[in-house]
């Protein structure tokens, strides 16, 4: 059939060739190689795992990090910008993810700009999710040796509650390296932390507490553009003095300090004044000017109670600014346990006794700045504000005309190529200098000292931040205003009075 269909002189060979080896020589051949085969690899899986299992005993070290550790962001952020994976996990960019002052947000936020208004759809048109390694393992050279990081995502069975399953998720990495020495990974993981920290050093890391069934943490919720200590409207003697106590407390050295004298290594401060006045601000500012993160805890969050207030507070790192606001507003009991009996009073989660612990206990945290804030500190209880609790007590009032001076100029100081404020005489035109001290000259003028709070006037000024010169013309007409809306509360507030 093949001669017929392929008459060449070679052609009786060719089906010689098939009929005598193709056809049944090879199919032997084929069943010995296969066999050959699994005769090596089944001794081969039997020995190759107990052969890495040694391998990796003696002579691969690694280090493991788990999600709530803030070294988990800065491996992550590192392996986002720097290595190429075939195998990404898609997540949409949320507030505290995504920061609108790196270039390339900048720039898509700017396409967003159509005929000078912005609008949001083009936005999250141009807008790119977040990329990250999924679940798995990359491998990558750093420094002449190849590192491999595996993701792994661990669900544990823990208990059976009210006939519900409890699974506590843990989520880690895991970095190996073939060494005898983790160092390595140890160089790795601070060049990571560096590079992570240069490029967010000017923003100021705030953490909230987040309650589990098992295990209380912080957890990071956003990152925010450090506040200048300039921009805070308060006299200059007490945010000097702040400014100078925090630098003694941080400085090295003054652990041994304190120390030696028997002093437990904290501070605490107490802002008081009416709301608006900026204590919340110089806190922020406060985090800035030492790069401190800010831990936030709401005394009155109905999930606290007693033993997560206590975790939350040893869970605290060391040199960070524990913040609680309006701590007059917290629903806290005189009583030795939470709520009060005999009244009733079940809202009290957490007892005067226990935040008193937890401040300065045996068992307290050391190394931390604790702020409270308050619109009335004469509704503390005297245990929470003495001395040794609370070491400075800073008073907020209403605005003085040096700090309405200084919102007003704050406010419409040109900004130099970096977007920063010019604060130099020798940076800004003269004209353009003269021309807005005197308007904010001016400006405090109009105002009276002591009535109107730094907020009213910074949102005042907001809607007239493109002319410095509307802002002055139009301001006696908003004191006239305000004057008047606050004497019609008042008699709307004695007309309700009066009724009860």
């Amino acid at each position: 059939m093949l001669e017929t269909l392929v008459p060449t002189p070679t052609s009786g060979l060719v089906t010689k060739f098939m009929d005598e080896y193709l056809v049944f020589g090879s199919f032997n051949w084929i069943i010995g190689f296969v066999g050959v085969v699994f005769g090596i690899m089944s001794p081969v899986s039997y020995l190759w795992p107990r052969f890495m299992y040694f391998a990796c005993a003696y002579f691969e070290s690694s280090v493991i990090i788990e999600t709530e550790d803030q070294l988990y962001t800065y491996v992550m952020a590192w392996l986002t910008q720097s290595i190429s994976t075939r195998w990404l996990q898609a997540k949409t960019a949320r507030g505290g993810e995504h920061s609108l002052d790196d270039p390339a947000s900048m720039a898509e936020y700017a396409s967003a700009v159509m005929d000078g208004e912005f609008n949001l759809l083009e936005w999250q048109k141009v807008l790119r999710p977040r990329y990250e390694p999924h679940h798995g393992e990359i491998s990558f050279m750093y420094q002449g040796r190849r590192l491999r990081i595996t993701r792994v995502v661990d669900n544990q069975f823990i208990s059976e509650l009210s006939n519900q399953l409890m699974v506590d998720r843990k989520e880690y990495i895991k970095i190996h390296c073939w060494s005898k020495s983790p160092e390595p990974i140890q160089d790795f993981i601070q060049h990571t932390k560096s590079v992570y920290l240069d490029r967010e050093g000017s923003k100021t890391r705030i953490y909230e507490p987040k309650p589990t069934a098992w295990t209380p943490k912080w957890i990071r919720v956003s990152n925010r553009p450090s506040r200048s200590i300039a921009s805070i409207s308060l006299d200059k003697t007490l945010k000097n003095g702040v400014l100078e106590d925090v630098r003694e407390f941080l400085r090295p050295g003054s652990i041994g300090w304190y120390a030696r004298r028997g002093i437990p290594y904290r501070r605490g401060y107490l802002l008081y004044g009416p709301p608006g006045t900026g204590k919340t601000s110089f806190s922020m500012a406060l985090a800035g000017v030492f790069g401190l993160s800010i831990y936030c805890l709401s005394l009155g969050d109905p999930s606290m109670t007693e033993d997560r207030l206590l975790t939350y507070f040893g869970e605290l790192p060391n040199r960070c600014i524990l913040l609680i606001e309006d701590i007059d507003t917290a629903s806290i009991s005189k009583r030795r346990t939470g709520g009060d009996a005999a009244s009733g009073d079940k809202s009290a989660q957490v007892s005067l006794s226990c935040l008193l612990n937890a401040i300065d206990g045996v068992a307290s945290h050391e190394g931390r700045i604790l702020i409270m804030t308050t619109n009335h500190p004469e509704q503390l209880d005297p245990a929470l504000t003495r001395d040794g609790r609370v070491d400075l007590k800073i008073p907020f009032g209403l605005a003085s005309k040096e700090q309405m001076v200084s919102i007003f100029t704050n406010m419409y100081m040109p900004e130099n190529e970096h977007g920063e404020l010019e604060r130099h005489e020798d940076k800004v035109d003269g004209n353009t200098r003269e021309a807005i001290l005197a308007a904010a000259e001016a400006f405090g003028d109009l105002l009276p000292p002591g009535e109107f709070s730094p907020a009213e006037i910074q949102g005042f000024l907001m809607v007239r931040r493109g002319s410095h010169m509307k802002a002055l013309m139009e301001v006696e007409k908003w004191r006239d205003e305000v004057r008047s809306k606050r004497g019609q509360d008042d008699a709307l507030g004695e007309q309700i009075q009066s009724t009860k």
